[in-house]
């Protein structure tokens, strides 16, 4: 379970990121992320994952149109890697959502206060949104994770 004071150095971290532009296979702040590497590189920043487990977690194959054309679990399997599914009443700052975009869960985002997230768009880079009101995210199915006990 994440302590309030981990919770907002993860949002802070995750608030540096806006403006990064997009930049598929990528994760370094500034210069460019999609939407997994973005969220890896937030929790590596904090020191809450290591660059293995980041590299671990990110599928090597997927491809930037992946939840539109396979029905996959790579992605949630990916962040299964250090976080534990939870319930979106439970989900608090610092945690992640993960957005069904047509076939899979392939859209990830870092919470900063649910329905408020960062995540980052081929179409702008990272980005804060409202998933409830989001034309791209609103009514998609959502699962949420937290960070694993004793990280």
């Amino acid at each position: 379970m994440l302590y309030t004071k981990q919770r907002e150095e993860i949002v802070k971290e995750a608030m540096e990121w806006m403006n990064t532009p997009y930049r598929g296979w990528s994760r370094m702040k500034q210069f460019g992320a999609d939407c997994i590497g973005f969220v890896a590189g937030v929790f590596v920043n904090t020191g809450h994952i290591t660059d293995a487990e980041a590299e671990a977690a990110i599928p090597k194959s997927y491809s930037l149109q992946h939840g539109q054309h396979e029905a996959t679990t790579e992605y949630v399997d990916g962040i299964l890697k250090f976080m534990e599914e939870i319930s979106e009443s439970e989900v608090r700052p610092g945690d992640v959502v993960m957005f069904k975009i047509a076939l899979a869960y392939s859209h990830s985002a870092v919470v900063v206060k649910w329905p408020l997230i960062l995540h980052s768009m081929a179409h702008g880079g990272v980005k804060l949104a409202d998933a409830k009101k989001s034309p791209l995210l609103a009514g998609k199915p959502a699962r949420f994770f937290t960070l694993e006990s004793g990280r």
